[in-house]
């Protein structure tokens, strides 16, 4: 496993934001805003030896229930998250 940091040691987290409403008729208006976030010098650790063939795919059913959509039990999308390396508990309601 490896560990990196930029080259600068402050980490910043700078947020800014830009808006403008405008009433067109009574009752009705128009506001329009553009929202900007930005990161730096954080840590990254990069796991070099994981590679994608390393993990698995897997799916969870979903309960045969009236309220959900279709209702009749359908496996989710498989999501190559499991890990051959590490054991994965899994708990049930």
């Amino acid at each position: 496993m490896t560990s990196r940091t930029a080259s600068a040691t402050v980490r910043y987290n700078w947020q800014g934001s830009v808006g403008v409403a405008h009433q067109l008729l009574r009752g009705v208006g128009l506001e329009v805003a553009y929202f900007r976030t930005s990161y730096g010098n954080f840590t990254v650790t990069d796991n070099t030896l994981v590679s994608p063939a390393d993990f698995d795919s897997f799916s969870i059913t979903a309960p045969k229930d009236p309220r959900l959509p279709d209702g009749e039990g359908r496996p989710s999308a498989a999501s190559p998250t499991s890990s051959r390396r590490s054991s994965v508990s899994c708990r049930t309601w």
